[in-house]
């Protein structure tokens, strides 16, 4: 009985797909954490599960960047009760390879949906090539609060292709392709720059240094500005 209960209750859960954008806190043990403004994304899968990704993790500022990569987990189960949605996964996931040294191992601590809110809780464990079944060498925990800025979630890839339009950043400068109209985001969800697409290249000049999210049609893409 409590168990076709819980099916049910997954069954009859909101659907919290989208992008949520945030402050990502970063703690290697070591130094102080550092903090950054980030978005992450959240699909529903078939079978009522979710997937979880975090584009171009990376640890640190400036020259001591460490890139980590794409953090992805997929078959995340969700859970709903009073309006909040709990998503837990027990196994560790292979996540990225960094600079050719190490492998790493991605776990989800904690993770809820509220009144469109995430907060994350995960762990990267880094393990020199090799010396997996040891202790890893590195542990980088990593925590998020976000508010969800765009329906419809992403899944192991950089952007939504409902309609196949194409987005293109380099530099100072946009090119969209395949869509009518675009309009940029920065990380609070507000538009900053919106417009009519023309086939021309699009100035981001008048943006400042930092994360933006640009949506044209269906797609969406993030991109840093300098």
């Amino acid at each position: 009985m409590c168990v076709a209960a819980a099916m049910l209750a997954t069954a009859n859960a909101q659907d919290v797909s989208g992008t949520y954008a945030g402050m990502l806190n970063v703690d290697l043990g070591m130094d102080e954490p550092t903090q950054q403004e980030d978005t992450i994304y959240l699909a529903q899968e078939e079978a009522g599960t979710y997937a979880l990704s975090i584009k171009d993790f990376a640890y640190g500022e400036g020259e001591q960047m460490l890139p980590i990569g794409d953090l992805e987990l997929t078959g995340i189960a969700a859970a709903e009760a009073d309006g909040v949605l709990t998503l837990t996964k027990e196994e560790l996931v292979d996540g990225p390879e960094v600079l050719e040294m190490f492998s790493t191992k991605i776990q989800l601590i904690s993770a809820s949906v509220q009144d469109n809110k995430l907060a994350l809780e995960l762990s990267v464990f880094a393990y020199m090539k090799g010396m997996e079944t040891g202790d890893p060498s590195m542990t980088i925990a990593v925590s998020f609060e976000g508010t969800k800025v765009t329906d419809g979630g992403q899944s192991g890839i950089a952007s939504l292709v409902a309609d196949q339009a194409e987005i293109t950043v380099w530099g100072n400068e946009m090119m969209v392709r395949g869509a009518a109209e675009y309009i940029i985001y920065n990380t609070a969800g507000v538009p900053v720059q919106q417009g009519v697409v023309d086939g021309n290249v699009i100035s981001l000049d008048n943006l400042g240094g930092g994360i933006y999210l640009v949506k044209a049609g269906n797609r969406i893409e993030k991109f840093i500005k300098k």
